[in-house]
């Protein structure tokens, strides 16, 4: 199939990230990025994370590892990221808390939206709640709940800063509160 669906207008390609990337890498074609992007991954890679702003919890020590061929390759060895904090917490704690990072617009015309604070908050109470069943990897920790109702075992880790959010005592995290729910404008 040869036929082109869509092409970016000047205007599009003029603000995309990808054209800003290639600026500041000095690099005037996208087929050169590409091909430079394969050659020389070191040089790629550690700038595209840098541009993206994507933070790592803990540095890679290694870019990447094909030392088991180069289709079984992993990448960023040694280094931690969390999608949860680059693509919602840090944002709740900056000048975007207040605006809207999730939209649901039903066919019946029930609109919900998140704010980032929103949003952090129940992803937060998500991940808590499915800690409380088990889910996940045990910390080891041996702290009690401070709402007293369940104790941690190694099967229901405690390891947060943040406030007991017990089911029995907060709303289900999946379910739109009151503050979510909004008439659309």
């Amino acid at each position: 199939m040869s036929e082109v669906v869509w092409t970016p207008t000047p205007e599009v390609v003029e603000r995309a990230r990808v054209t800003r990337l290639m600026r500041k890498l000095g690099v005037d074609d996208y087929a050169e990025l590409v091909r430079r992007s394969q050659d020389e991954p070191e040089w790629f890679w550690p700038a595209a994370i840098e541009d993206m702003g994507l933070e790592f919890s803990r540095p890679w020590d290694r870019l990447y590892d094909d030392g088991n061929g180069i289709e079984w390759t992993t990448w960023f060895c040694g280094g931690r990221v969390s999608i949860a904090w680059n693509c919602v917490h840090r944002h709740a704690r900056g000048p975007l808390a207040d605006v809207d990072a999730a939209v649901f617009q039903g066919e019946d015309g029930a609109r919900y939206a998140y704010t980032y604070a929103e949003l952090s908050d129940r992803v937060t109470r998500l991940a808590e709640a499915l800690a409380g069943l088990g889910v996940g990897r045990a910390t080891g920790s041996r702290s009690t709940c401070r709402c007293r109702r369940r104790r941690p075992s190694r099967r229901t880790p405690a390891r947060t800063s943040a406030p007991c959010r017990c089911p029995s005592s907060r709303a289900s995290p999946l379910r739109p509160s009151r503050s979510a729910s909004r008439t659309a404008r």
